[in-house]
């Protein structure tokens, strides 16, 4: 299917295609299999990402997090609530780093790294959130978090990185990278991606362009 959101007269509703020859159409209709789910539409916030993530779709909103899939029993969609603790906040920023998602998040009038996933000693089917910056919790106070929307991330050689507005800027002038072999973490300044791309060349060598 194709999942889509961001649709000005409905900020809060998520968009599906249907099957087969009907994927791009997202008409209300059953035989086509299209159609969309409003994601607490009167909460006031906007559906900040969309990801596709173990057999269903992760929603991020400012306020909440939320997972859409097909209930294998009756074969509609079902909402799930993972937290309203806080949400997502740039759909550039969410990144899948291995068998989990990595994402910036607003929290405590700061800026947070979160992962989502699978956690030991829960159950297997139980998503759950946990903050990767608590070490520099105290660097991330100086961000401009009215521009955070526009941060982008990216995952390469087992770095996640993030570029972020510093506080008094209108561009990503500070990227954040998290080692996540080693839960390492250092910045890099001197440029302002708005988004990164991942280019092979004719040798076969893999680099990251922004």
């Amino acid at each position: 299917r194709i999942f889509a959101s961001g649709d000005p007269a409905n900020p809060s509703r998520l968009y599906y295609g249907g099957l087969l020859d009907n994927v791009g159409n997202f008409s209300l209709d059953r035989e086509k299999g299209g159609g969309y789910v409003d994601v607490f539409k009167n909460d006031g916030q906007v559906i900040r990402s969309i990801i596709a993530f173990q057999g269903g779709v992760i929603i991020w909103k400012d306020n909440a997090i939320y997972k859409l899939s097909v209930n294998s029993s009756s074969g509609f969609f079902q909402l799930e609530e993972i937290t309203r603790s806080f949400g997502g906040i740039s759909f550039r920023g969410c990144r899948a780093v291995e068998n989990d998602i990595i994402f910036p998040a607003r929290k405590d009038g700061r800026l947070a790294f979160y992962s989502l996933g699978n956690q030991e000693n829960y159950a297997g089917t139980v998503l759950r959130t946990n903050e990767l910056s608590i070490k520099i919790s105290s660097r991330l106070t100086d961000v401009a978090l009215n521009y955070l929307e526009h941060a982008c991330g990216y995952y390469f050689n087992n770095i996640y990185m993030c570029a972020i507005p510093k506080t008094g800027s209108t561009t990503n002038d500070r990227i954040w990278c998290l080692d996540t072999r080693f839960g390492a973490w250092t910045y890099w300044e001197g440029f302002s991606p708005d988004v990164f791309s991942e280019i092979q060349d004719s040798a076969g060598s893999t680099a990251v362009y922004y």
